[in-house]
């Protein structure tokens, strides 16, 4: 992308926030083909997707946060996610794995609709 692109993108009536969402995941996929990466851990997509289900949209009265603070994910699940996102992209079958971190209450419901969006993102 060229700076005169990029100043003609910034001049829009897009926001900064739809900008990089927008633009991320090119940079992303750039980035790792100049470093020759085996592929991308794709735990953001998998935590926008889960954001899309009531029971985590946070405009929905009763969500439940996959973040602490907007940023940072949840001690619960929203570090359950990543982590089972880490998991099927290595390799392992979120499905076949029922590790659950103590110290926490899982609604196993939940368990099953974040293992089901992991196996979707991860194919």
């Amino acid at each position: 992308m060229t700076i005169t692109r990029l100043a003609g993108i910034l001049k829009s009536s897009e926001t900064t926030a739809t900008l990089c969402i927008r633009l991320l995941p090119r940079l992303i996929k750039k980035a790792a083909e100049a470093i020759n990466a085996d592929g991308i851990i794709p735990t953001g997509d998998v935590i926008d997707k889960l954001r899309e289900y009531p029971i985590f949209d946070m405009q929905k009265e009763g969500a439940i946060s996959l973040t602490r603070d907007g940023g940072h994910l949840s001690f619960s699940y929203g570090r359950y996610a990543a982590a089972a996102t880490w998991y099927q992209t290595f390799g392992g079958d979120i499905h076949k794995n029922d590790y659950l971190p103590d110290g926490e209450e899982f609604d196993p419901e939940l368990i099953k609709l974040i293992k089901q969006t992991v196996a979707e993102i991860c194919k």
